[in-house]
């Protein structure tokens, strides 16, 4: 009685298990600063009210506020957004910090306005522990 061969040996089983190993070691970190941009990008939408605000501020009275006062706006409102652990305006700075038990992102990300006028763009930089990559896309370096 002829031998028929069925299934796959033990040597191709392990060399796909090696091609997945391998394929998930270069996947995984690149998903991860992906998915850490896309959480940061949430400090760009959260923030866009209070940039807003600060731009016809500018407009109105010709400076930068000092502070979140100055607006009369309620900065803890902007800080329960579901990545944002806190958020603080000074010195014609928003500084975003981020909530490290829900993201993969630590410290904070600061938004200056360009050339010192709000209407004309913002600026993010990353600070802290927060890397340059994990900067989100919209943010002009």
């Amino acid at each position: 009685m002829p031998y028929r061969n069925r299934g796959f040996t033990l040597i191709e089983l392990m060399i796909v298990v090696v091609i997945a190993g391998v394929l998930a070691a270069i996947a995984l970190p690149l998903y991860m600063d992906y998915a850490s941009r896309a959480q940061a990008a949430e400090g760009l939408s959260a923030t866009a009210g209070l940039r807003a605000d600060i731009a016809d501020y500018y407009t109105r009275h010709d400076r930068m506020p000092g502070d979140a006062d100055d607006l009369g706006i309620a900065l803890s409102d902007i800080a329960g957004a579901q990545y944002i652990a806190d958020v603080a305006y000074d010195n014609e700075t928003v500084t975003i910090t981020w909530d490290t038990g829900t993201t993969g992102l630590e410290g904070a990300m600061e938004l200056t306005a360009k050339t010192g006028d709000p209407r004309g763009g913002w600026q993010c930089t990353a600070s802290g522990a927060m890397t340059e990559n994990n900067l989100p896309g919209g943010c002009a370096p």
